[in-house]
């Protein structure tokens, strides 16, 4: 998979080295009467160099860290999960 290099660590596991392809939606968030853009990123990552994305694992990108949040998907063929992660 092309992609940019990332390091994954799972929640008390070891960091390890992973390909992925970042992104950065623009995604509102009603909050009462207000509308807030988040700060989440999105990561497509091989299903082969990840067991399965729980939250609080923690995707190391650019210098900056995210934590995973819950609802990471796989592909049709299943071989790429779908991370989202908030800055931690």
């Amino acid at each position: 998979m092309h992609g940019e290099d990332a390091i994954y660590t799972v929640v008390g596991g070891r960091p390890t080295l992973v390909r992925v392809i970042p992104s950065q939606p623009d995604d509102d968030v009603g909050f009462g009467a207000s509308r807030v853009q988040s700060d989440t990123f999105t990561f497509l990552v091989e299903a082969s160099a990840i067991e399965r994305p729980r939250k609080g694992d923690i995707v190391e990108f650019d210098g900056r860290q995210f934590s995973v949040q819950p609802g990471a998907s796989r592909d049709e063929k299943r071989l790429i999960w779908t991370v989202s992660g908030e800055p931690a």
